[in-house]
């Protein structure tokens, strides 16, 4: 494929998402850029969406079918990463879309800004607006350093359906974390590293794709054991970074937002208050020092938490 016209590969990992994805597979053959191959993995779905993936692949060349051992949405994308045939990869969801304008709208800016990925803003749908807001995503901003690091580690403000990016830019940090423990931060872990490692990301107000919530979605989900443990899971990586001086203040932030949220859940539990009480105070006169006392930290939120779930 030339220069001119680049092959982009699209990566779809899919799960038993047989009633979603040949509505998510459309929107990608309905794009205005039509060089693209679409990788889509079968993460050992037990229902029909071998059966959607390779009725649509027999009437497009351009669908590769592959499947794997449920191994979740890290191991996935890796694997479609090897598979990939173009230097620009794309991500899609199998239960989300993409509107025709994103990838030539992507494809314009990751050569215009000279950047190693770009991103946008993403609708929510099925909107429940006394729930969600109704787009994510969609900050005009400009990543690079460790500016670019700390603003990131603030929230995730990229979408990874929105992401169109430099293949060699994913490979030289390794791809997506397999670890179970990073399935659904796997993306956001993979951000941050490639900032750590120097790439340029840039991000633009323009809503390209739909983000769609349902029971299954990452975004519906109700498990707050899980969701707070993969947290405290991602902040103990930055902590073993040893860069208090970037993370400290970010630390708090993060802290802060889950300890409000553990009192909500447990106001009566006085342990719990007590020593997050004692947290917060020794982190205003020794930040240092109080970033080192997290890992006990965590042991101990999670050992409270797992006990209220018995």
């Amino acid at each position: 494929m030339d220069e001119l016209h680049p092959l982009v590969s699209v990566i779809m990992p899919a799960y038993n998402a047989e009633a979603f994805i040949g509505e998510s597979i459309r929107s990608v053959q309905a794009q205005t850029w039509q060089q693209w191959e679409l990788v889509v993995i079968d993460d050992g779905s037990t229902d029909k969406t071998a059966q959607v993936i390779q009725e649509a692949g027999k009437e497009d060349v351009r669908i590769k079918y592959v499947w794997q051992a449920n191994g979740r949405q890290g191991k996935a994308r890796n694997l479609g990463l090897k598979v990939a045939s173009g230097k620009i990869i794309a991500f899609l969801d199998a239960d989300d879309l993409w509107y025709p304008h994103h990838l030539s709208t992507q494809l314009s800016q990751l050569i215009a800004q000279d950047v190693d990925l770009v991103f946008s803003g993403a609708d929510l749908f099925p909107i429940n607006k006394d729930r969600y807001p109704e787009t994510i995503g969609g900050n005009l901003i400009f990543l690079h350093g460790q500016q670019g690091i700390s603003e990131i580690l603030k929230s995730n403000i990229i979408p990874i359906l929105t992401v169109v990016a430099f293949r060699d830019a994913i490979e030289k940090v390794k791809g997506f974390n397999e670890h179970e423990a990073y399935q659904n931060l796997e993306d956001y872990d993979l951000w941050v590293r490639m900032l750590q490692n120097g790439c340029c990301m840039s991000g633009i107000s323009q809503v390209t794709a739909a983000y769609r919530i349902h029971p299954q979605s990452n975004w519906s989900s109700s498990d707050e054991l899980t969701n707070i443990q993969k947290h405290f899971w991602f902040f103990r990586q930055l902590w073993q970074t040893g860069e208090f001086s970037l993370y400290a203040t970010l630390f708090s932030h993060h802290f802060n937002v889950l300890g409000n949220r553990l009192f909500q859940l447990y106001a009566s539990n006085r342990n719990v208050k007590a020593i997050w009480l004692h947290w917060n105070q020794a982190f205003t006169v020794d930040k240092a020092l109080a970033i080192k006392w997290l890992p006990f930290m965590m042991k101990f939120f999670l050992a409270q938490l797992k006990a209220q779930f018995r």
